[in-house]
């Protein structure tokens, strides 16, 4: 029955991701002066990695694009493939791809003018969106799964078709070259976090279902007991 299950959006710290968090050490470490665009992900191939490699082959030459993954035990030659991708479209000097500590996550978003969220099949969820969209940047996601709960296309971010690098690079193209629409959007996003998806509505939820759940089970177990003693 459809009152048996209560979804419950996923909630996040608004003071770890906040707009106010600083990202310019990671730029410094990453030599960007310019516009930074940029993924977190996992190293897997089904997460367009690929896509988001090709994409920054379609756009102005002074863009650099950082993908963040942490290296994966058994994932060796997919790192390889990747690099291999890169020097094939001369990219070495425009992508990077690299390994930070997870605490560092908030500064890596910070430093970043747009997140890419290119997933080849249906997240999830997808954490890292609402991570961004809590710091206010915009962001690109792939129109499937997860991100269609998280996204109002146009308005909060932006959803695309997946696998497409020239369709992901006309979107990053048009938010890099309308910066007034990019920070609204960043703004919407921001807002949306603060009312869907703050850590304290996350844990006020949970509680009512508790103290819901609580309170059937001991009204079942004392309709059992009446009945028993009848």
């Amino acid at each position: 029955k459809s009152n048996k299950v209560t979804v419950i959006p996923h909630g996040i710290d608004l003071d770890e991701f906040s707009p106010e968090i600083n990202g310019k050490s990671i730029r410094g470490e990453f030599g960007v002066s310019g516009s930074l665009v940029g993924m977190i992900t996992r190293l897997a191939p089904w997460k367009g990695i690929e896509v988001f490699i090709k994409a920054a082959n379609y756009i102005d030459k002074d863009v650099k694009f950082a993908v963040i993954a942490e290296p994966v035990i058994g994932k060796e030659k997919y790192a390889l493939k990747l690099k291999k991708i890169i020097e094939r479209l001369g990219l070495k000097e425009r992508v990077l791809i690299k390994s930070v500590e997870y605490k560092r996550i908030p500064e890596v978003l910070a430093a970043f003018d747009i997140v890419v969220h290119a997933s080849l099949r249906p997240e999830p969820f997808g954490l890292i969106i609402i991570e961004a969209m809590a710091e206010g940047k915009p962001v690109i996601a792939s129109r499937l799964g997860g991100p269609l709960e998280i996204i109002t296309e146009g308005a909060d971010g932006m959803l695309i078709e997946p696998g497409n690098p020239r369709i992901l690079a006309s979107a990053i193209t048009r938010l890099l070259h309308d910066p007034k629409t990019a920070q609204e959007m960043g703004h919407k996003a921001r807002e949306k976090v603060i009312e869907k998806f703050n850590l304290k509505e996350y844990a006020i939820s949970f509680d009512v279902i508790f103290r819901k759940t609580i309170k059937e089970y001991s009204l079942r177990r004392a309709n059992i007991s009446i009945r028993k003693d009848a």
